[in-house]
């Protein structure tokens, strides 16, 4: 298997089996998935891809959620694995931050880190950090975001988790 490699700034989205990204995956020390589009999330595999193998030594952010005057935007999720996964994570995988509402509304809620749907095998030897809710304001009427998971699991799936140290 040879993969693929991301060892600077991806300021997209990255899809696994699209535009030249395979599985596996590996994300250097110098790498960073960090989509600037609002909501986006960072890294995902589709269903279709069977199973997928990531290996991040760098950092996998989500986007931000989008400022709304009804509702704040949601974050993104910082790795989304549709398809089976295996994930060895010894850097930080973050979910985008909740963005801020309008009056009388409730901000966005933070994105998960990871969520493994189809389960699958998680190591993390470093980070994966829920994104924070948006901030509210009660003296304005809103509401502050619920604040994201640092992972979902798909249960009955074969997920296995470990964490050193």
């Amino acid at each position: 298997m040879t993969g693929s490699k991301i060892s600077k700034l991806v300021s997209t989205s990255v899809t696994l089996g699209v535009a030249g990204y395979s599985s596996p995956l590996t994300i250097t020390k110098t790498g960073t998935i960090e989509p600037v589009a609002a909501g986006a999330t960072a890294l995902y595999a589709p269903a279709s891809l069977g199973s997928a193998v990531v290996t991040n030594h760098g950092s996998i952010v989500g986007g931000a959620g989008a400022y709304g005057l009804s509702a704040g935007g949601a974050g993104g999720i910082g790795v989304d694995l549709a398809a089976t996964g295996v994930v060895l994570n010894t850097g930080v995988i973050e979910g985008g931050l909740g963005s801020a509402s309008g009056n009388e509304a409730t901000s966005g809620a933070g994105g998960a880190a990871i969520i493994l749907a189809a389960g699958g095998t998680l190591t993390n030897h470093g980070d994966l950090i829920g994104g924070a809710g948006g901030a509210g304001s009660p003296s304005f009427g809103n509401t502050g975001g619920a604040g994201g998971y640092g992972a979902i699991i798909a249960v009955g799936r074969g997920f296995h988790a470990r964490r050193h140290g």
